[in-house]
């Protein structure tokens, strides 16, 4: 099957009998696919026959798969990006000979690669359908093809960064550029203007980095995140919610919530849907939030094997009343 066939049948068959609902789920009518409640971590490498990565999991259909498919093509496939829904990139997957997996090599007989495959970190092992292969999910601080790396903690952003990756901030009043290596925070000070503008919430003030040109935040007491738009003290909601901005990322169901700029997300509210998402709470994070006025916050999450959401696990708050 070559790609213009490939695309013209991925087209008939799965844009056309999709039903959303409110929020933008996906359900392809008559399909079903593999189960899976973990969130994405970019863990195994697998090749296309020419040499371009898979990037697993990825979303289809308005499903999130961690393998190659054989949906609508006689030859394995998978994404190049992980939405396949928004960027309809894909290649066929290599010879299994040729994609390096995570099996452990053994004299014994194993039928479930899980037995062997060490997930470390409170990592968790999901065999890979049709194959003898495994891969690991890791906790959101660690990565890794068994969760063996650890990811730098920004206290200042609240948010974990990996290895390698570089950011700004504003510690005791010091403007510097840090980077994480090896699951610790090194930081350099740095040259900084004043911004033309002041993208930090909630009185925080702003400088520009002069080598990167990027923006950075120092936020007052209370507030935290790179635009100072987290409270991560808050612990109730008032209202339907809407104010919420503290750091609860579980559902009523005990889900983890998917971050609000996922690459999985497509048709759903998130940072490039969402009008001034900033100011409602969104960004690079999976803290509850209600940024359509529902009854009360609340997040997506994945739910066999497909984006969903459920209102969250945050309570909320009791006014006293005085006699």
């Amino acid at each position: 099957m070559d790609q213009h066939t490939f695309m013209m049948a991925y087209f008939v068959l799965f844009f056309l009998p999709c039903v959303f609902s409110t929020r933008g789920r996906i359900l392809s009518a008559g399909y079903e696919s593999m189960t899976s409640q973990v969130p994405y971590s970019g863990i195994r490498k697998v090749l296309t026959t020419d040499n371009k990565e898979c990037k697993f999991p990825f979303r289809q259909g308005g499903r999130i798969h961690h393998h190659c498919l054989t949906i609508r093509s006689s030859k394995p496939w998978c994404s190049l990006t992980h939405n396949f829904d928004r960027d309809l990139q894909y290649g066929f997957c290599a010879p299994q000979k040729m994609i390096p997996n995570v099996s452990v090599h053994t004299s014994r007989r194993i039928t479930d690669p899980c037995q062997v495959t060490l997930c470390q970190h409170g990592g968790v092992c999901t065999r890979i359908p049709h194959t003898s292969s495994a891969e690991c999910s890791c906790p959101e601080s660690f990565t890794g093809t068994h969760c063996e790396h650890k990811k730098c903690y920004e206290m200042v952003h609240l948010h974990y960064y990996d290895t390698g990756e570089t950011w700004g901030r504003i510690h005791l009043r010091n403007v510097e550029q840090c980077t994480c290596v090896a699951g610790e925070i090194q930081c350099e000070r740095v040259r900084y203007t004043m911004c033309r503008s002041n993208p930090c919430q909630n009185g925080g003030t702003c400088r520009r980095i002069t080598a990167t040109r990027k923006e950075v935040c120092n936020c007052r007491w209370g507030y935290g995140g790179p635009h100072c738009s987290v409270e991560p003290e808050s612990e109730c909601y008032t209202g339907r919610g809407t104010g919420y901005r503290g750091v609860v990322d579980t559902t009523v169901s005990g889900s983890r919530c998917t971050a609000w700029n996922s690459d999985l997300l497509y048709d759903e509210l998130h940072v490039g849907t969402v009008d001034d998402s900033p100011r409602k709470g969104l960004g690079n994070h999976a803290y509850c939030r209600n940024p359509d006025k529902d009854k009360m916050p609340w997040c997506y999450m994945l739910d066999n094997g497909a984006i969903s959401w459920e209102y969250c696990d945050v309570p909320a708050c009791v006014m006293s009343v005085r006699e």
